[in-house]
């Protein structure tokens, strides 16, 4: 009767028969590589099989030849044969599922436990680097691995051997994308806040004296939450820590050259710090998108330094330059230190080596040994300690950290003319956005050459709408032609609201790379996004915001928008952190948590406390947008008599002020309000003034409202090409939008729908008339995307939608409804 080992031996050679006499050698060559024993007895029995064919000194040969060629890239030519030698094979108390990978020490396997049906990945160690010490290094480490438990690092289960005493390595199973993969859709600051939780796992194995030694991209795995996996650690210093000799043999095998230290490629013993260099290289890689390329020797990775030079964000280059410094005097002493910069830069701040104290310290620390104290030094010293001051320090200062503007970008004006922009920084927190303007066109005046105050006035004008904001807008690109400083001109073009929403996103989001902490970039990116209608992408821009300071007045429209959008559990917490000394801001915060629980009662009280208020409390720049969310609160409880009365009331106001956009607004409402308390001879008389309204995109707005209602009104399409006849030219797409305006009005529902295609194929969903093309399709009954992303904004036709009975939204006739026309 047959042994399995017997019957095994005889199924692998009937396996062996059944291949082609070309492939023969080389399944034995990779069996020679797992199992030399079973290769060494298949060879026998082969040569008494086929003693004609196959000669055993021949594969012999041909074995001993492929050991000495690239293994890594042997094995991975030959995976189909891998998987055939591996599979089904038992491992103790383990059975051999698939090949995971290889690597530099061997081979590692999907595995099943026969006895719990646990889940695990075997590591096998390579047969050429097996020797006396092994099982005692793995033995002693094995306990140190045992003992590092993180939810971040895979799990060391045990150590066990095969029948033939072979050890093999068994670790926790993990599903996920290796790093670089992981991150291919990943933004700067999402990429840099991956790292910083790598580095701080790593610094957990650091804090208890265990060193990874090979980090790398594929050793870094990231599930489906994000989470990140290390794998490997200990394992290399077990097979790297034996004599000399055996680390000379196999050092070249162990290292990932790309990622290794110095001193590790030198075979000096190495510590916390060689995780660190690993750190940086990946820092490297994650900034600039390089691919990690692949050296195949100690004398390869030195013609390959790697170097931070490509990354354009200063702080993020310093911060890399230190990890990977060839000092260790230098470089951060492990990586606690190193996540400790990543947070710093996440938040907006210096890193601390570039500090001048830190700078100093290390450049003396790295140079004590040459220096000799003279007089002469110490001027030298001296000298580089002030220039370093100036450059690192001074020019880094914060001059608005909103926008993350620094002193650099102020050089060359006097202290009186700073004093001037940080006045007028602070008007504009505070709502007083005409004495900013001021200020900063006075600054602009008196020094024509600084490219910086004609940046601020051509963008605040702009976002008023003011006519002639071009000639600043001119000026300052020609200014910031002349002075080397991208952020700017990211800064400029990403504000300008050109119109096409993909570029003005790009540059802004361009900018925001440059400088993470410029918080009121990521706010006007969830605004692009949410005229895009992707809720889910501005909710996320609005979560990474971090405030350096809670007295800007966009920190309560921030903390509003979050709200709104479906974050209040964590938006109620910063409610507290607010200025005592602003009431109005956290009453409207938590009138916005309110209302976007479904408190309508509570929120109405809030947003009417906040209008109520005595005059020396009011904020101009939130009474506004607190006057939209007093209206939908109304509406959104079908108070339709309040909403008439509130809506009447803000009208008069608007019209005093000159306000079209908040007129049309109340217009809106009021006629919505009327129309759904059956008042139709009052319906007619706000009918009128809504169809009145001069802006276009508040035009468009307005007809699909009153479409909504069921009422209908004629209108000249011609008379709408007019009042956009300059933006025709550059968004082919209006043209189409005004005929499915007009094919919807007339009653043809399927030609409306049919233009409103050709509108989105030319592009208009790319540009600022995306909210009115979107709400257009929606009222037509056009699928495209989710249910629109609701704030305290227009198109209010969004929010009629909501409340109106769309019986007649479809209708091919006018409606019987009609109660006026314009």
């Amino acid at each position: 009767m047959q042994t399995q080992p017997e019957a095994d031996l005889n199924q692998q050679l009937a396996a062996l028969l059944a291949r082609p006499l070309g492939e023969r050698a080389d399944f034995l060559a990779e069996l020679a590589q797992v199992d030399p024993e079973q290769a060494a007895s298949l060879v026998r029995m082969l040569d008494q099989s086929e003693p004609a064919t196959v000669r055993q000194a021949d594969v012999i040969a041909d074995l001993e030849t492929r050991r000495e060629f690239d293994s890594d890239t042997y094995l991975q030519r030959r995976s189909q044969m891998l998987e055939q030698v591996w599979r089904g094979r038992r491992l103790g108390d383990y059975e051999v599922e698939s090949i995971l990978g290889q690597g530099g020490m061997g081979i590692v396997l999907a595995a099943r436990s026969v006895l719990t049906n646990d889940r695990v990945a075997i590591k096998m160690v390579r047969p050429d680097m097996l020797g006396p010490n092994l099982d005692q290094r793995l033995t002693r480490e094995s306990d140190a691995m045992g003992r590092l438990v993180h939810p971040g690092i895979a799990r060391f289960l045990g150590l066990a051997r095969t029948d033939e005493g072979r050890p093999f390595l068994i670790m926790e199973r993990v599903d996920g994308l290796s790093l670089d993969r992981a991150v291919a859709e990943l933004d700067l600051s999402a990429r840099v806040r991956l790292l910083r939780a790598i580095a701080e796992v790593v610094g957990v194995a650091h804090a208890g004296q265990i060193v990874h030694r090979d980090l790398k991209p594929s050793n870094i795995l990231v599930d489906q939450q994000g989470q990140v996996k290390l794998l490997d650690f200990g394992i290399a210093k077990c097979l790297d820590d034996g004599p000399t000799q055996a680390r000379t043999l196999t050092a070249d095998r162990m290292l990932t050259p790309r990622y290794a230290a110095p001193e590790q490629i030198r075979g000096e013993s190495v510590g916390p710090a060689a995780d660190v260099h690993a750190l940086g290289v990946i820092l490297v890689e994650l900034v600039t998108g390089c691919e990690s390329g692949a050296v195949s020797s100690t004398s390869g990775f030195l013609a390959e330094q790697i170097s931070a030079a490509a990354i354009s964000d200063p702080w993020l280059r310093a911060i890399a330059e230190s990890a990977m410094a060839g000092s260790l005097a230098i470089r951060y002493p492990d990586a606690n230190a190193f996540a400790a910069e990543l947070t710093r830069w996440l938040a907006g701040a210096k890193p601390k080596v570039l500090r001048w104290t830190e700078r100093v310290r290390r450049q003396w620390l790295d140079r004590r040994q040459a220096l000799s104290v003279t007089a002469g030094a110490l001027v030298v010293t001296a000298l580089l300690t002030a220039f370093g001051w100036y450059e690192w320090v001074f020019l880094e200062r914060t001059i608005e950290p909103g926008y993350a503007l620094i002193e650099r970008d102020l050089v060359g004006l006097t202290g009186a003319q700073k004093a001037s922009i940080r006045e007028a920084f602070v008007r504009d927190a505070e709502g007083d956005r005409n004495s900013a303007i001021a200020l900063m066109k006075t600054v602009a005046d008196t020094h024509p050459d600084q490219p910086f105050p004609a940046v601020m006035v051509a963008i605040w004008l702009g976002a008023r709408g003011v006519a002639g904001t071009e000639p600043y807008v001119a000026e300052a690109r020609e200014l910031l032609n002349k002075h080397d400083n991208p952020f700017l001109s990211l800064f400029l073009e990403g504000n300008l609201n050109k119109g096409n929403v993909v570029d003005d996103r790009r540059a802004m989001a361009s900018a925001l790379a440059l400088r993470p902490s410029a918080w009121k970039l990521r706010y006007g990116l969830s605004h692009i996004a949410i005229g895009r209608n992707e809720g889910e992408l501005a909710r996320q821009e609005l979560a990474q915001i971090q405030f350096t300071h809670y007295r800007d007045r966009r920190v309560p429209q921030v903390l509003a928008d979050r709200a709104l959008l479906g974050d209040c559990a964590a938006v109620r917490p910063e409610i507290s952190r607010l200025p005592e000394d602003r009431p109005i801001w956290r009453l409207w915060v938590t009138a916005a948590c309110d209302f976007s629980e479904g408190k309508l009662e509570a929120a109405s009280q809030g947003f009417t406390a906040i209008l109520e208020a005595p005059a020396n409390t009011r904020e101009p720049s939130t009474e506004d947008i607190v006057r939209s969310a007093q209206l939908l609160t109304l509406g959104q409880g079908g108070r339709w008599a309040a909403l008439l009365d509130e809506a009447a009331l803000g009208y008069r106001r608007s019209r005093e002020q000159h306000d079209v956009y908040s007129a049309h607004r109340d217009a809106v409402m009021a006629l919505t309000a009327a129309k759904l308390l059956g008042r139709d001879a009052e319906a007619a008389d706000w009918l009128s003034r809504v169809l009145a309204v001069s802006e276009f995109e508040y035009q468009v707005d307005a007809h699909i409202a009153v479409r909504l209602m069921g009422l209908h009104s004629s209108y000249s399409v011609p008379a709408m090409r007019a009042r956009v006849e300059t933006d025709m030219a550059n968004f082919p797409g209006l043209s189409y939008l005004l005929l499915a305006l007009e094919a919807w009005q007339s009653g043809d529902a399927d030609s409306a729908r049919s233009e409103l295609a050709r509108a989105r194929r030319e592009g208009l969903a790319e540009t600022r008339f995306a909210p009115v093309l979107a709400a257009l399709e929606r009222g037509l009954g056009v699928t495209q995307g989710d249910n629109p992303v609701l704030l305290w904004f227009a198109p209010w036709s969004d929010w009629i939608a909501q409340w109106v009975v769309p019986a007649a939204v479809l209708s091919t006739s006018p409606s019987s409804e009609q109660v006026g026309s314009d």
